[in-house]
């Protein structure tokens, strides 16, 4: 994600930057909220009915480095919105990635195996209209494929 030039940082209401501080508590961070800045992920058509925006969390403390994620919320067409609540699709994904993906990880790790599932995102919050994870791009490294080429699982590797 390239940075937002000084003169157009987006500005993020009360209620939003509340929000952000309480998942950042909620996950054993804290660290003194100074900032939230939300931008478009720029994937455009990705999410059928989903749209996706880069958060990052910058704290008081300049020692501290800012956290990156990755929401997932839902689109203000109301259709695909309803959709989407009704079948508690966003609830479903959250679980699978705070629930399912650590017990995978520590079965794994009993078993000997440890790392075998780590290409999953860290979850940090999941309801009816959002998800947040990490941000795989700027935190570690990965990189986007293009969806139009086929990927075996050495490549996704």
């Amino acid at each position: 994600m390239s940075p937002t030039p000084k003169n157009e940082v987006p500005e993020t209401s009360d209620e939003v930057t509340l929000k952000y501080k309480e998942i950042v508590k909620a996950n054993g961070i804290n660290d003194e909220v100074s900032q939230v800045l939300i931008n478009s992920s720029g994937l455009q058509g990705e999410g059928f009915a989903s749209q996706a925006n880069y958060v990052t969390i910058n704290f008081k403390n300049p020692k501290v480095k800012p956290l990156n994620l990755f929401v997932k919320s839902l689109t203000a067409n109301s259709t695909h919105s309803d959709m989407l609540k009704e079948s508690k699709l966003f609830e479903k994904e959250s679980r699978f990635f705070m629930e399912y993906v650590p017990a995978a990880k520590e079965f794994c790790k009993s078993k000997g195996c440890e790392g075998l599932v780590d290409m999953y995102p860290k979850c940090y919050y999941g309801d009816n209209d959002m998800v947040v994870f990490e941000n795989l791009v700027v935190g570690k490294g990965y990189v986007l494929l293009k969806k139009v080429e086929q990927q075996d699982l050495d490549a996704v590797r």
